[in-house]
């Protein structure tokens, strides 16, 4: 977790890479908070499957593109991303 404190008026692009030190084995959870007082924002989420697992359940409003999860979106509500495996 991290706070980015702007000017007003002022924008910032954020990029995030995460990986796990201990793997993904039967899901994964992100919650994405929305700026209150903003209108919607950019927001981008890219997620790799693992080739020795099967997807089972995903965020309605995710897509599948190959074996990535992605959500090309603006923010403008909060966004629970939830995604499970076998």
């Amino acid at each position: 977790a991290f706070w980015l404190v702007l000017d007003p008026g002022k924008d910032q692009t954020v990029t995030l890479e995460y990986r796990s030190p201990v793997g993904v084995s039967e899901g994964y959870e992100m919650y994405v908070q929305k700026q209150s007082g903003t209108i919607g924002q950019n927001f981008e989420y890219s997620f790799v499957i693992p080739a020795n697992l099967n997807l089972i359940y995903k965020s309605p409003y995710l897509e599948m593109e190959g074996n990535q999860i992605k959500l090309n979106s603006n923010l403008d509500e909060d966004r629970d991303i939830k995604i499970n495996f076998k």
